[in-house]
């Protein structure tokens, strides 16, 4: 797992802490107002958990639709997404040094970050929608109904 400190003193390492604010677990309905303030969003899944292979993290499709360019570790459903478009950066571990290097890429090249998060959010706008969700369900079930 990863730790706060550690993330804290790989943001000082690469000169970033001063431009991130590590946010402790908050009422669901804060979380917008956060999301707002922030220029990215990291979501540091442990991509070797078996749990990641049939999850859809909702987190990150919150961060995309509010076009902000997101830092994901590479499992299933973020490989998908990526296929659609480069709305932020794919690391393959949720190690405090790729995160951290990633978050330095982006500091380093803000010029892109307007891009990213449009892209992002187009891509939510596209497929992942409730109307859209709730039509894939119904096909669905449709479906069981007529294996049976």
């Amino acid at each position: 797992d990863i730790k706060t400190n550690d993330l804290k003193n790989f943001a000082k390492k690469f000169g970033i802490g001063e431009n991130l604010i590590f946010i402790p677990q908050t009422d669901y309905e804060k979380i917008p107002n956060y999301i707002s303030i922030s220029d990215i969003g990291i979501i540091p899944l442990p991509p070797e958990n078996l749990w990641w292979k049939v999850s859809s993290p909702l987190k990150t499709l919150e961060y995309m639709a509010m076009s902000k360019p997101v830092i994901v570790t590479n499992i299933p459903f973020h490989q998908r997404l990526f296929e659609k478009g480069k709305f932020g950066i794919l690391i393959n571990s949720n190690k405090p040094e790729e995160i951290g290097k990633s978050i330095d890429f982006l500091k380093k090249n803000k010029d892109q970050l307007n891009t990213m998060g449009e892209i992002g959010k187009k891509i939510v706008e596209k497929y992942y929608t409730w109307e859209r969700q709730a039509q894939e369900m119904e096909f669905f079930i449709k479906n069981i109904k007529k294996s049976n």
